[in-house]
Parts: structure tokens; sequence; C-alpha cells
């Protein structure tokens, strides 16, 4: 009864607040629902009173009908709105509505929609919610609100995998997480790593540290997964963190570092170590050879029809013919699985994408880092999200090696707020240059 509650208020707090105050609200609560899944996650205790109950699509009804009232309302009285500029859209934004075109024409294309019909679905939300988003999201403090409940809710997935690991129970090898097998629902938590150490060197106040105890967390919820793809995820993004961390707070990463070597033996069990010691014997290891297979089966469909694919997830029709394992067997890589569905064409738009995500939150970080400890937020916030767009998408991306994930939502909010962020950014940078302008001529 109490998650029910629970629910309840979150509900109304998303709707109420689309309603009177700001389209953004419903919006960051989707976003919140869409990586927590709290339906899943507390689905013995909603069941007797909500089963079934459409959490995040109401969410996403709201959003979208506020997000239109408000903007119409901008358009037709711009005066009511006199502090609120919106942020125009940049080349992220167009090449993201040609990604969802693209993917959305090589659904129409598919050769068996039905099969097609269940991934499109996931695509076709994330698709209107981003564009929702983009219309509403003004400042880079909302940018930073987002990040910061997506990485709250990876967390709080995290503090309930490690509840019921000391009950005895490894959910994520059993259960996965939401349609999500131990191996996807690993690397989502591992893209939280990056998110709550580059969250606490953005901020300044003293709960900064139960930020950084999210870390631990998600580290031992990652290797009960037993998934190894995560675990080198994790282990290649170490050193970003001494490359972009402030240098006043690199001593405790590298403290950090110091202890997680200290403490990671006990905190492996046997299983977990002769597990990861695998990845030496892939030559070995079934699954290892599996993958290798199907990654080649996809390069093959890929150039046989690089232009629209086989369609969204149609490809597993064919891997088994093409000398597959199992029947319906998908790629395991993101990015063959994207080139084998959508074509080559449509590979390249999500490259394009994820590209330019990471190399603006690298321009973000440098045109605002003369202005850190000046006393703007808006710069120690968008210089923090920056760091975490990146750390979270180099994280991902190399764990989309191993797995086909391309409609796991933490991902797209990474991309969304990179782009928001460097259109507000651009926009406050051209305020600052005009009114040094003015005072410029004013002097002389």
């Amino acid at each position: 009864m109490n998650k029910l509650i629970a629910m309840g208020i979150m509900m109304a707090f998303g709707i109420g607040g689309g309603i009177f105050y700001s389209p953004f609200i419903p919006v960051a609560m989707y976003y919140l629902f869409a990586v927590w899944r709290p339906q899943f996650m507390w689905k013995y205790d909603l069941i007797s009173y909500a089963p079934d109950f459409p959490w995040s699509f109401y969410m996403a009804i709201t959003a979208m009908g506020s997000a239109f009232i408000w903007r119409m309302g901008f358009w037709l009285s711009p005066n009511r709105f006199a502090h609120v500029r919106l942020p125009q859209l940049n080349f992220g934004h167009y090449a993201f509505i040609f990604f969802a075109f693209w993917i959305t024409l090589t659904y129409f294309n598919a050769e068996n929609q039905l099969i097609a019909a269940e991934c499109y679905d996931e695509y076709k939300k994330i698709f209107i919610v981003f564009i929702t988003a983009s219309l509403v999201i003004t400042s880079i403090r909302q940018a930073a609100i987002l990040a910061g409940l997506a990485t709250f809710a990876l967390v709080y997935i995290a503090f309930e995998v490690n509840v019921n690991y000391l009950k005895g129970y490894l959910v994520l090898v059993r259960n996965g997480w939401d349609g999500l097998d131990n191996n996807g629902a690993a690397l989502l938590l591992a893209t939280g790593v990056p998110l709550c150490i580059f969250g606490w060197d953005m901020l300044k106040h003293w709960s900064r540290w139960f930020v950084i105890m999210g870390v631990p967390l998600l580290v031992h919820a990652v290797l009960t997964s037993y998934s190894r793809g995560a675990m080198l995820s994790i282990l290649v993004s170490t050193p970003i963190y001494i490359l972009l961390c402030r240098k006043e707070n690199r001593k405790w990463i590298a403290l950090g570092y110091l202890v997680g070597a200290i403490s990671l033996p006990f905190l492996v069990g046997e299983e977990i170590a002769n597990r990861f010691s695998s990845i030496n014997d892939y030559k070995q290891d079934e699954s290892a050879e599996s993958r290798l297979t199907t990654w080649s089966i996809a390069a093959k469909m890929a150039i046989e029809r690089p232009i629209l694919g086989y369609g969204v997830r149609n490809s597993s029709l064919y891997t088994r013919e093409m000398g597959a394992d199992m029947e319906g067997r998908v790629i395991h890589n993101t990015y063959l699985q994207i080139a084998a569905d959508s074509g080559i064409v449509g590979v390249c738009a999500y490259l394009v994408c994820i590209i330019f995500a990471i190399v603006i939150s690298l321009r973000i970080r440098s045109v605002l880092k003369p202005y850190l400890n000046t006393g703007s937020q808006e710069a120690e916030f968008g210089y923090g999200v920056a760091n975490m767009v990146i750390g979270g998408l180099i994280v991902y991306c190399f764990g989309a090696f191993f797995l086909s994930l391309e409609t796991v939502e933490i991902q797209y909010i990474l991309w969304l707020i990179a782009f928001q962020t460097w259109s507000i950014t651009r926009r406050h940078l051209e305020n600052l240059h005009y009114a040094r302008s003015l005072l410029k001529s004013y002097n002389t």
C-alpha cells in the first residue's frame, strides 16, 4: 500500500506540476519513471491495487499536453514569458529527428511488422518525449535536474539489487530488469557510475557525499549480475574521471581508486571472479563465439541492404539461416543491430548523435571553464552535466559493443541533456558578448 501511495504522490506531482506550473515537471517525472521502472520494481506491491496501470503513459500525455499549451501561450502572448528565452534547436536535434525519421521509415519497410512493432513502440515513446522535452527545457538548471533524477533512479535500482543480494537472491541474474537481461541491466547500472562521480564533482554542497555513496552500490550491483561487458565498461571509463574532474577533486578520485582496489577482493566472490577471468578464454567461450558469429552475420546484412536494412528487429528472423546457433538470435551489438535493421544510413545517424553529444559536451566544458568559481551556478551546472554526459556515454557506448540495447532510454536522456545544454549555453554566451560590446561602446 505504501508503494501505491508513493506512486500516487509522484503522479499527482507530475500531472499537477504540468497543469499549474511548468511542462518540465511531467517531462522530468516521465524520464524518472523511464529509467527507474517502479512499475517493475514494485510490481508485487502494486499488482493488488493497480495491475497494469500505465503510469508512464499518463505522465507522457501530461507532458505533451502541457508542453503544447505552454508553447501556444508563449507564441500568443510572449510578454507574459518575458523572463524566458527559448533555446534554438541545434545540429544534434536535427540529427536526432533524422534518426527518428529513418527508424520509422525502416519500420514501415519491415517485412514482418508484427515483430517490428514491439521494438518500434519503444522507439516511438523515445522519439515523442525527446522532441517534447526539447521544447520545454529552457535552463541549464533543468538539464542538471534531469541528470540528477536519472542518477537517483539508477542508484535506487542498485540499492534494491543489493538488498535482494543480502537476502540471497540474485535478482539481475534471475529476472533481469523490466525486459532487459542481466547484461543489459548491468550496463544500465554501470552508466550510473560516472553520473555519480561527476555529479559529486559538480556539487559544492555537503550533500555531494551522498551522491558519491552511490558508486559502491552501483559497482557491487554490477558485480552480482555476472556481466563481463558491464564490468569492462566500468574499468575502461576509470581514466576519464581523473582527466575530467576538477583539479581540487582529483586527490579524492585517486583515494577512491585505492579504496576500490583494496576492497574489490572482498566484494568479489569466487563465482564472480571466475566469470570475469573467463574474458581471457573468449575463444573457448560459447557466448563469445556466438557474438562473433552474429556480428559477422550483421555485417553481411548491412552490406546486402545498406539503405533500409531488414526492418526494425527483423534481422533476427534471418540470423539462423545465415549461420547463427539458434532461431531468433539477436546481434548482441547495438551498432551492428541498427545497421542490420535500419541500414548503414540508420547506424550512421545514430553514431552522429552520439559523437555530437560527446563533442559538444567537450565544447561546453571549454567555454564554461573560465566562469567556474565565479558564483555562476549556470556555469557550474553546465560544466558538471557536460562531464556527466561524456562519462555516461563512454560507459554505455563501450558496453553497447556486446549488447543490443538500442531502445534503452538512458542514452537518449544523455543526448537530450547535451543538446539542450549547448543551446542554452550558446544563448548565454551570446548575451554575455552582447553586454560586453555595449559596455565597450559606452566606455569609448
